[in-house]
């Protein structure tokens, strides 16, 4: 019987439960979609690849980048077109004809340095927004500034007293050897005149309050200097005659002052317990050892060989003058009532023109500190707002339209007595910008920037301030109104200035 081989059977199936296990590890993670191309076929014929949104990321660092350059480049647009208008607003006086012996009208700049910093922050601060509406009146300019506090005042007040010295026949005092103008220049000047007109411009709150106390310290101050005030000797303690004891005159007697005469014993005594009595002398007194001749000839000798240094000279500037008003660091109703009768004598005889010309206040706000850097960012991107104001300003001191000073009395009755004095309005927001660590070393140093302001009510009568009246405002609200024409001087000036 033959037997067939038998076939082996065949394996036994995997059991279901390990079947989604095996399949699985077998397959790989699951691949990202394709992209789909080009969204557009216009695109897609045109070579241009798929758009695609930058991520979260560069989406924010050119949202920051863009909107900084983009706030910069409109601030430095506005600011060059609001200075264009107030200089076109303005050129109509630079086209005036002038006689080939008169010179053009001048006013006078005071500026002075911000707080804890430089005069360069205030010039810049001219060169950009004031100095080019000047230029385009042909207004000249005369710029005074200071480097130390009160040298304004000092100069204002010097020039005030000069004039009324030359009025009476006095001598006048020198003037600056830095300012001397040969023989030619001088009589090149006796026969040109100048327009009349002038003004003054002081450019922040420091400035304006030293340029007032100038004023007042010249027309109602003395002369001359003040004498300084001599300190009273206090008068020695004497003793009743009840207390008086033998101790007491024995300390006095030895105390005393009054050499007594010693004996040769006394003195050969002294001699013999104080042998450097003498060197000690000369230390203490200050007297010169006597050297014997010998020396004296051997050190004559090496100093005639030795070349003679010869010593440079230091620029030292002499202090500032001190006010000749005594008492001025308290306000006129203080040092008023206290001056020697007749002394506005010469201010009660002067008329306004003479006693001032009329002043325009500018503000310059400079802030300074790390906690303050989002003022001074906000002020940064606002720049044009600022060129447009001091434009503005500019330009009434061109179109010479002032009103009287307002002290804030009451017997003014050309102003609202609810408005605040110009003494007490005028920029005054600058001393919020004043670091506070240089305002308590100015309380401290007795600063003339920290003096309680006033005007004497004879000096503010006869000023005069800087202000638009109701047409001019007008006048400028109709030009700004107005579609601005292209022509061809703000063509070729459209470019940033140099200035």
């Amino acid at each position: 019987m033959d037997s067939k081989p038998t076939e082996p059977a065949p394996p036994a199936a995997a059991p279901a439960a390990t079947e989604p296990a095996a399949s699985t590890t077998a397959s790989t993670v699951p691949k990202p979609p394709k992209s789909k191309g080009y969204t557009n076929p216009a695109l897609q014929a045109m070579g241009i690849p798929r758009l695609r949104l930058p991520s979260r990321n560069w989406c924010i660092f050119w949202a920051v980048v863009g909107g900084v350059t983009g706030l910069i480049v409109y601030d430095r647009h506005e600011r060059k077109t609001r200075r264009q208008f107030w200089k076109d607003t303005v050129a109509s006086f630079a086209t005036t004809p002038l006689d080939t012996m008169e010179l053009p009208r001048k006013v006078t700049v005071y500026m002075t340095p911000p707080p804890n910093d430089y005069l360069d922050v205030t010039q810049a601060h001219f060169r950009q927004y004031i100095k080019p509406v000047l230029t385009a009146a042909a207004v000249d300019y005369t710029v005074r500034t200071e480097s130390r506090q009160g040298e304004i005042r000092a100069m204002v007040a010097e020039e005030i007293r000069n004039k009324r010295r030359k009025s009476k026949g006095l001598p006048e005092t020198p003037p600056d050897p830095k300012l001397f103008k040969d023989d030619v220049e001088r009589q090149a000047e006796l026969g040109i005149t100048r327009d009349p007109t002038g003004g003054v411009i002081c450019i922040g709150r420091g400035a304006y309050k030293e340029y007032l106390n100038g004023l007042q310290e010249g027309w109602l101050g003395p002369l001359d200097p003040p004498a300084e005030p001599v300190e009273e000797l206090q008068p020695a303690v004497v003793e009743s005659l009840d207390n008086v004891t033998e101790a007491s005159t024995t300390q006095q007697i030895v105390s005393s002052p009054v050499p007594i005469a010693k004996t040769t014993e006394k003195e050969q005594e002294d001699a013999a317990a104080f042998p450097d009595k003498d060197a000690d002398e000369r230390d203490i007194m200050g007297y010169e050892e006597e050297k014997p001749k010998a020396v004296e000839a051997s050190t004559e000798e090496a100093s005639a060989e030795e070349p003679v240094k010869e010593e440079e000279p230091k620029d030292k500037r002499p202090p500032v003058t001190k006010p000749y008003i005594l008492g001025m660091n308290r306000g006129p109703k203080v040092w008023g009532p206290e001056l020697p009768p007749g002394s506005d004598s010469d201010l009660l005889a002067a008329s306004p023109e003479e006693v001032s010309e009329p002043i325009a206040v500018l503000e310059h706000r400079h802030v300074l500190g790390f906690l303050s850097i989002p003022v001074r960012v906000k002020r940064f991107f606002s720049r044009h707002n600022l060129s447009d104001k001091l434009g503005e300003s500019t330009a009434v001191v061109v179109y010479n339209v002032f009103r009287p000073f307002y002290s804030g009395s009451e017997n003014q009755e050309f102003e609202p007595n609810d408005r605040e004095s110009d003494v007490d309005s005028l920029v005054v927001e600058e001393t919020a910008d004043w670091p506070t660590r240089w305002r308590q070393k100015a309380l401290d140093n007795n600063s003339e920037w920290i003096w309680p302001l006033g005007v004497d009510e004879r000096i503010a009568s006869k000023l005069r301030i800087y202000d638009a009246d109701a047409d001019l405002k007008a006048k400028f609200v109709e030009l700004k109104a107005q579609k601005p024409e292209k022509t061809e001087k703000s063509i070729e000036s459209s470019t940033e200035e140099k200035v």
